[in-house]
């Protein structure tokens, strides 16, 4: 079976890939002392993979049990995202680099992906 087939194989690879990505990135920005944008770098991979498993956990477990309950689930993490992107901002415009580029770390390791399958697929 094909990675972009299998949800399983496809998240695995996604963290596997965005996990060491992370963490080269991580140390390179830590050598260059450019401390912010490390920890930017990972507050924003962080902040990512909370929203797709918080979303993955109420769709899998709590929309079944608490359908009327649902909408409501879904406004209480705007409050703690806002906590998180004001912080980064205060953080400087380095942590906010490093913050944009832990958001788009995964889903272009998604993108990355995808393209690999699509190459494999067609030669």
């Amino acid at each position: 079976m094909e990675l972009m087939e299998n949800p399983r194989l496809l998240w695995r690879a996604v963290g596997i890939w965005t996990g060491g990505l992370t963490l080269l990135g991580f140390g390179l920005c830590w050598s260059l002392r450019l401390e912010g944008t490390a920890w930017g770098l990972l507050i924003g991979v962080a902040t990512l993979s909370g929203v797709v498993g918080y979303y993955a956990l109420l769709v899998t477990l709590l929309r079944r049990v608490w359908r009327q309950l649902f909408p409501l689930f879904l406004l209480a993490k705007y409050p703690l995202m806002m906590l998180v992107v004001y912080s980064v901002v205060q953080g400087g415009i380095s942590m906010v680099a490093g913050f944009a580029v832990g958001v788009i770390l995964p889903l272009a390791v998604l993108t990355g992906l995808a393209i690999g399958a699509l190459v494999r697929s067609r030669g």
